[in-house]
């Protein structure tokens, strides 16, 4: 089934109309970088158009899996977070358009919300959209019915883009990637951050088969600790480096925390973790002597 050439045009008029009465760059974006709630059109402009259009265009619709997402879609909504930074979120977002474009879903039912990398707001949006909802990893993509969370996919898909959203709209079980840091987070929620030494050594052993790297559990501390969450952020953080003890740079993730809550001795004793992990790191020298010379 092709596109209807119809409806597509209905779609191209109603960007024009939504453009002209939303600006497609809000007040925190730039052609830099695009922050917080934006317009399709803002990909749709350069220097964002240049890879939204060629990914958009070269997308295959599973057409087959399509038409199914096309019946079963009703009153569901669907929230993207992404960075214009983020190679993932380039390469995943015009895809799912292009899908949700094959599949007619009314633009209304689409919320974008773009999320910045800076270590002030990593993975968050200037008027914080993203709060409650556990962004760590970009693209996310959240499907909601009658305002519940029905099910997300997280920066790729498990088997693909249809077969994923279909799984979450027929309320099959759907674990989506990064199964490490979503059983975390979740654990956290749910309990003290502040774990005994027992129980965080269960905790990372409990991890350990789910953890793919240590880049995972790395972005959601940096997310928890932009968030001033610092307790949860250290647990995490310290979960990590014991997962994967020779990795220097988690241990400088987890003593710049340390620093940015002002516990100074404890990111001292950090650094020179990582920096015995890597002796000719000149940053963790400079970082290091910075803070001895200064105590």
């Amino acid at each position: 089934m092709k596109l209807n050439i119809s409806f597509a045009l209905a779609c191209t008029a109603m960007l024009i109309s939504c453009a002209s009465n939303k600006p497609a760059l809000n007040k925190y974006s730039s052609t830099k970088m695009l922050l917080g709630e934006c317009h399709r059109s803002a990909l749709e402009m350069q220097p964002y158009k240049t890879w939204f259009d060629s990914i958009y265009v070269n997308y295959k619709v599973d057409t087959i899996t399509a038409n199914e997402i096309s019946h079963k879609w009703k009153s569901e909504k669907l929230e993207i977070f992404m960075g214009t930074w983020c190679g993932d979120s380039r390469r995943e977002v015009p895809r799912i358009f292009k899908l949700l474009d094959y599949c007619r879903i009314d633009p209304s039912k689409i919320k974008l919300i773009m999320v910045s990398n800076t270590d002030s707001l990593y993975k968050q949006s200037p008027e914080h959209q993203e709060r409650g909802k556990n962004i760590f990893r970009v693209p996310t993509f959240i499907v909601y019915d009658n305002g519940t969370e029905k099910g997300r996919i997280i920066e790729y898909p498990v088997i693909s883009l249809e077969n994923d959203l279909i799984s979450i709209l027929t309320d099959t079980t759907y674990q989506p990637n990064y199964k490490a840091g979503t059983y975390l987070i979740n654990t956290l929620n749910k309990s003290s951050a502040s774990l005994s030494d027992d129980k965080l050594n269960s905790l990372t052993e409990k991890l350990k088969p789910m953890c793919k790297n240590g880049a995972e559990l790395n972005s959601l501390g940096r997310m928890l600790a932009a968030n001033n969450d610092f307790p949860k952020s250290i647990t995490t953080l310290k979960i990590n480096t014991a997962l994967y003890p020779q990795v220097s740079p988690l241990f400088e993730t987890l003593a710049d925390v340390y620093l940015k809550n002002k516990e100074t001795d404890r990111a001292i004793k950090v650094y020179q973790q990582a920096l015995n992990l890597t002796p000719d790191n000149t940053r963790l020298k400079d970082k290091l002597n910075a803070l001895v010379t200064t105590k």
